[in-house]
């Protein structure tokens, strides 16, 4: 599932639900969302833009407070009209060594679509080989169904553990959990929306 901010433009919608599944949604931060990546799709203008207006710096930062994982896809990246790119090269820089966030670049909407269809392919393969590998090495420990569902739930982001012991000894089961309504799984210590956002959203009921 490749989840869509509303505000993004439709062609680019159109381009990813031919080869994907796609769910547009309103949400913020991130322009896109693939698995636990968040996505912030700006075109070289908009970059630019975001920097001298000193908003550059608190919009990626909003972003690696919600995701795992953040890229910044800079779009029709193109400074070949610029005198002076210090400052510009500065500011990438920094996004990469110290913020730690991942930059892509594309010259098109086009070559962004299918990046991002490139890394939703990947991610996709990624969770089922890790699926796969669960599925194996508990099959053939022959865990209980107990411990397994501990597992499943304390892999989710900003589940863990503790909070996923709290989940079951409430609900007994991960379908029970998933289908709670919000401010019941808000009444659990230490759950939260952003909790419950990452649970929705590993069966993609986000």
């Amino acid at each position: 599932m490749i989840y869509v901010n509303c505000h993004e433009p439709k062609d680019m919608v159109e381009y990813l639900s031919n080869s994907a599944e796609v769910e547009v949604k309103n949400f913020t931060p991130a322009d896109y969302v693939i698995g636990n990546i968040g996505i912030e799709r700006k075109t070289i203008n908009d970059f630019l833009s975001s920097l001298i207006q000193n908003r550059l710096f608190e919009q990626l930062s909003r972003l690696k407070g919600c995701y795992q994982n953040c890229i910044l896809l800079i779009e029709a990246f193109d400074l070949s009209h610029f005198s002076n790119t210090n400052a510009i090269y500065g500011a990438i820089l920094k996004i990469i060594m110290e913020m730690n966030i991942k930059l892509i670049f594309s010259q098109t909407k086009e070559q962004s679509a299918d990046i991002l269809l490139i890394l939703h392919k990947n991610v996709t393969k990624q969770y089922n080989h890790k699926l796969l590998r669960y599925q194996l090495k508990y099959k053939k420990r022959g865990i209980g169904l107990a411990k397994k569902q501990l597992h499943m739930l304390s892999s989710i982001p900003n589940v863990g553990t503790k909070r996923a012991k709290l989940l079951l000894e409430k609900f007994k089961s991960i379908s029970d959990i998933f289908d709670a309504e919000d401010k019941t799984l808000l009444s659990i210590e230490g759950i939260g929306k952003k909790t419950i956002t990452n649970i929705r959203r590993m069966l993609g009921k986000s």
